[in-house]
């Protein structure tokens, strides 16, 4: 019985940290979104902006974005990498 009573705990907790994982992911995702759409806001109001600018500047603001948004991505992967090596 006491058996049966431990197994139902464990399951119940790796229930829970699931729960937590996906939790977790869903953060992440938002997080990502959230970014992205940082991004585009950016992206127009320097359009506007850039009507005015040069090129050569519009290029290296690009560059700048793209950089960024490696970054993030990168990032993101390693802590999927570090949840996977927990588990």
């Amino acid at each position: 019985m006491a058996l049966l009573l431990l197994l139902l705990l464990l399951l119940m907790m790796m229930m829970v940290m699931m729960m937590m994982m996906m939790m977790m992911m869903m953060m992440m995702m938002m997080m990502m979104m959230m970014m992205m759409m940082m991004m585009m806001m950016m992206m127009m109001m320097m359009m506007r902006r850039m009507m005015r600018m040069r090129m050569m500047r519009m290029m290296r603001m690009m560059r700048m974005m793209m950089m960024m948004i490696k970054n993030t991505g990168s990032n993101i992967l390693l802590f999927k990498q570090h949840n996977e090596m927990f588990n």
